[in-house]
C-alpha cells in the first residue's frame, strides 16, 4: 500500500511538473491545433469578403423654411440679412466694426410641450452662426445690439402649449464670412443660409 502511494505521488508530481513547464514554455499564448488554425483563418477570410459598414451621414442642413424639430421646440428659419449696421429708433446706428457685419435671423418658435415655455431663458438654445473654414460665431449678448434689433427673441417670453412666437437673432461676423449656416447646438439643428 505504501509503494502504491509513493507511484501515485510520483506521478501527480510529474503532471504537475509537465505543466508548469508547458505553461511557461508556451509564454502565455494559446496552443491551436491544426483544425482549430484552419477554422480560424476561414472565418477572417469570410469576415473580410463582406462590405464595409456604410458611414453615417453627415448632419443634413434644412433650408429657409423648413422647420426643424428639437426636443421642446420646433423651429422654423424664416429668413436672414447681412448687414453693416443696425439702426435704432433713437440713436445712431450701431456700426458692426471693422472686418465685421451682423447676421440678423429670423426664426419661428413653436412649443410642443403641454407647458408653458420661457423662450427667453438664457442659453437654453446654444445659437451660433458657422462658415466656411470651421468659423463659429455665438450669438451676440451686447445689450445695445440687442436693443436696436426691433424684434429680438429675448423679448419674446412665455410661450403657451402649442404657441408659436417669431424673433430675431444677431450674430457679428466675419466681412468675408461665406456659406454661412445657422445651428441650434442644444437640439443640434442647422439650417444652410442661402
Amino acid at each position: 500500500m505504501k509503494k502504491l502511494l509513493k507511484w501515485a505521488g510520483i506521478i501527480v508530481g510529474v503532471l504537475i511538473i509537465i505543466g508548469i513547464v508547458a505553461s511557461l514554455s508556451g509564454n502565455g499564448e494559446e496552443v491551436k491545433t491544426v483544425k482549430e488554425a484552419k477554422e480560424e483563418v476561414a472565418t477572417e477570410e469570410t469576415v473580410k469578403e463582406e462590405p464595409a459598414e456604410k458611414p453615417e451621414p453627415k448632419d443634413i442642413a434644412l433650408k429657409i423654411g423648413e422647420t426643424g424639430q428639437g426636443k421642446n421646440w420646433d423651429y422654423t428659419v424664416n429668413s436672414f440679412e447681412v448687414k453693416d449696421e443696425l439702426s435704432q429708433k433713437y440713436g445712431d446706428p450701431i456700426k458692426a466694426g471693422e472686418g465685421q457685419k451682423f447676421l440678423i435671423v429670423n426664426i419661428t418658435f413653436k412649443n410642443k410641450t403641454k407647458e408653458t415655455k420661457d423662450i427667453t431663458f438664457w442659453g437654453s438654445f446654444d445659437f451660433k452662426a458657422l462658415a466656411a473654414g470651421d468659423y463659429i460665431f455665438d450669438e451676440c449678448s451686447d445689450f445695445e445690439i440687442m436693443v436696436a434689433l426691433e424684434n429680438d427673441y429675448g423679448d419674446i417670453g412665455d410661450v403657451a402649449p402649442g404657441g408659436s412666437a417669431t424673433g430675431d437673432i444677431a450674430f457679428k461676423i466675419s466681412a468675408g464670412a461665406t456659406d454661412l449656416q445657422f445651428k441650434i447646438g442644444f437640439d443640434d439643428l442647422i439650417w444652410d443660409l442661402q
